[in-house]
């Protein structure tokens, strides 16, 4: 009897409510993208907090890898060495940023909060190093890489913002 008195005052987890959303959503660079995001996914219906962070990592994989296609096409297209050059640069930042979010599934599958955050903070630099290298010496940016880019920084915001709550608790 005392077994299933314990049980009745172990928190519950926080499951992903419209509200559970809004907050992390308000923490991110992109409102407005995180909260479509995580509403677009089945999955979140049912999510508690960690589960809104692994989904927030899939989108953000999924989108790396999608650019990072996008990125193979504008560099067959570049016909000037140096926006080539930084294309395929930006290419690399992008398996990056993907290689940094498997880790980031492993920190968060292994309780490991901190990592997490230090894993999405890495990915989200990733991006951001792509666009400041067309700013020295300035070159122009495609509009495909800038928005690709600025994309990616939001959804790696999400698992920022979702570690920090992990982190925070209920802050």
């Amino acid at each position: 009897m005392v077994f299933f008195i314990s049980l009745s005052f172990a928190r519950p987890e926080i499951k992903a409510t419209a509200d559970l959303i809004s907050q992390v959503c308000s923490k991110t660079l992109n409102p407005s993208l995180c909260s479509d995001t995580l509403k677009s996914d089945p999955r979140s219906a049912t999510a508690d907090l960690k589960g809104l962070g692994q989904i927030s990592i899939d989108k953000a994989q999924s989108n790396a890898k999608q650019a990072s296609g996008t990125i193979a096409s504008l560099s067959k297209q570049a016909t000037d060495p140096k926006v080539k050059n930084l294309i395929n640069a930006c290419g690399t930042d992008y398996q990056d940023a993907v290689d940094e979010l498997n880790e980031a599934t492993q920190s968060l599958k292994f309780g490991d909060i901190f990592s997490l955050r230090q894993r999405a903070l890495a990915a989200l630099s990733y991006p951001v190093g792509c666009d400041n290298s067309f700013k020295k010496p300035p070159v122009p940016e495609p509009l495909v890489l800038k928005q690709a880019n600025t994309k990616l920084e939001g959804l790696c915001s999400v698992v920022v913002a979702v570690a920090d709550k992990l982190i925070g608790g209920s802050n």
